[in-house]
């Protein structure tokens, strides 16, 4: 055996060393990576997940035996076929046909042996790999497959996941990490509703109730007239009135409240056409039924009186008069009730009786002509005149008041002293610009200096206070300091008659003049006005006033 031989067979003894030690290395890293699959698939077998992996042999880092197996595998047939090339190339044609008959075809078949040798050694290698690698359960829907191609070597995992929510948390696979998170965001953002619709349906069903309930409630006090007024309030049903015509009246009245209620009732008693004209007496505590009854009754018609009140006529000449005439029995109870009652008209909330007023509601009285039952209740009375001051100050003369910088009592109390002091209507504006003039400047003029005022005390707070024996003497003296402009600044405490409505427009719109001083002749009511007290002086002896 040559030298060359010799090298062959050591390199070739190497080689089959080698390729062993690459292949106990190769199964060695195949059992890692199967247990290593293992870890990471098999603890979580639930057929509800899924998911779908390439894990290459570099990442389970077994590419690096296997090439050096296939290039030892590669090398070891490449010097075989070279070897049995090298030997068929090396013979002559008598060699291959020897004289002697000797058949040398067999060094050629002994190389076609090794070869499939080889071969078959790769395919055992092949099927043993594949063995070593273990099977995975029916939750793996695919197992994992070799490919031995050269120039793509890894293995193919595909793992079903199908229906599990449960992500291993040494699994580094994105989607199913992704899928995980997704479906834990659901979790999260998650609301049962239903718990929030059943609250406000409950919220709404007592809401209901409880609104239903207090109409009901509602309905039943003002059907029985619980908490209603028990004065006797009269009025006449006019001819003609149909249930709706009555029913306003009644509520313009303030007998009832609700126009539907009283129909209903009319109609469930078919009193519709029963209920008769004239006169009747009425009271709000009464129920629905039994003020449809009194309605239904023939009645005689009441007697009525006329009563004219003068502009600048005073609360107590009033009350006096109404007693006279017949219509109240009592003019200090009717005094009471115009102090003390309210009905709810706009002017009375404009009205304020913080001061030292002897009267409250002095000047509020209007002064017009009225039909009055007789002996007839001073609850109806004052409604009566209160309605109709509500009805003359008008909401145009309310802004006017307020652009002005005035209040309700200013314009008012203003407005007694012009109407107590003008000697004609066509004067007022100016007797009004001279009292605006004076407290426009306090400084020179700081009381108004009016006889009206005066008067006033002496002929009404005066005499009230001390017949009614409830005021101290050193009290009634405090009422002169607050009424007479002689002695008091300003206007007075409050009006000392009840104006009329062109006093009251000469304060809100008076003339513009620069007159501080007037006086007026009693006899042909002339006034005259000057804007210096020595044209004044002149004018007094002109009105016969100058001693």
């Amino acid at each position: 055996m040559d030298e060359n031989e010799k090298k062959l067979n050591n390199t070739d003894k190497n080689d089959d060393l080698d390729f062993d030690s690459k292949l106990s290395e190769f199964l060695n890293e195949s059992f890692k990576a199967s247990k290593e699959l293992d870890s990471i698939v098999g603890e979580d077998k639930s057929e509800n997940v899924v998911a779908s992996a390439d894990v290459t042999l570099t990442n389970l880092e077994t590419r690096k035996p296997l090439e050096s197996l296939n290039s030892l595998n590669d090398k070891k047939v490449h010097k075989e076929e070279s070897e049995a090339l090298k030997n068929v190339s090396s013979i002559s044609k008598e060699s291959i046909i020897p004289s002697n008959g000797e058949d040398l075809s067999l060094d050629i078949n002994e190389s076609l042996n090794a070869k499939n040798k080889i071969k078959e050694a790769e395919d055992e290698f092949k099927n043993e790999v594949t063995s070593k690698i273990p099977k995975q359960s029916n939750d793996i829907n695919d197992d994992f497959k070799l490919d031995t191609n050269s120039q793509k070597e890894k293995f193919n995992l595909n793992i079903d996941y199908s229906k599990s929510d449960i992500s291993h948390p040494k699994s580094s696979h994105k989607v199913s990490d992704n899928n995980s998170k997704k479906q834990n965001k659901k979790k999260k953002v998650e609301v049962n509703y239903s718990i929030f619709t059943g609250l406000i349906v409950t919220v709404v069903v007592l809401l209901v109730s409880v609104s239903l309930a207090f109409f009901g409630i509602s309905l039943g006090l003002e059907y029985l007239g619980i908490n209603k007024s028990d004065e006797v309030i009269k009025l006449n049903i006019k001819e003609g009135s149909n249930t709706d015509d009555i029913a306003q009246q009644l509520i313009d009245e303030d007998i009832i409240e609700n126009k539907f209620l009283f129909k209903l009732i009319v109609n469930l008693k078919n009193a519709g056409s029963l209920m008769k004209p004239g006169d009747i007496e009425l009271k709000p505590s009464w129920s629905y039924a039994d003020k449809i009854d009194a309605l239904v009754e023939q009645r005689e018609s009441f007697e009525t009186v006329s009563v004219v009140f003068p502009e600048g006529t005073t609360l107590l000449d009033a009350a006096k008069l109404l007693e006279t005439k017949g219509v109240i029995s009592d003019y200090q109870e009717l005094i009471y009730t115009f102090n003390s009652e309210k009905f709810g008209y706009d002017f009375e909330s404009l009205i304020d009786n913080k001061g030292k007023k002897f009267y409250a509601m002095e000047g509020y009285f209007y002064p017009d002509t009225y039909n009055f039952y007789l002996d007839d209740s001073s609850f109806n009375i004052v409604k009566t005149v209160r309605e109709h001051f509500n009805s003359k100050f008008t909401e145009d003369m309310k802004n006017t008041m307020r652009e002005n910088g005035m209040t309700m009592d200013e314009v008012i109390t203003l407005a007694s002293i012009v109407q107590a002091e003008s000697g004609s209507v066509k004067d007022m504006p100016k007797v009004a610009s001279v009292f605006l003039n004076r407290l426009k400047d306090p400084a020179n003029f700081p009381r108004l200096e009016s006889d009206a005022t005066e008067t006033y005390y002496k002929d009404v707070i005066k005499v009230e206070a001390e017949s009614s024996k409830t005021f101290t003497d050193s009290e009634i003296k405090e009422f002169k300091d607050y009424y007479d402009t002689y002695v008091a600044n300003g206007l007075p405490a409050g009006p000392v008659c009840n104006p009329g409505l062109e006093a009251i427009n000469a304060v809100l719109y008076p003339e513009k003049t620069d007159y501080l001083y007037f006086c007026s002749n009693l006899k042909n009511k002339k006034t005259y006005f000057a804007k210096t007290l020595s044209t004044h002086k002149k004018n007094l002896k002109k009105a016969g006033l100058d001693d």
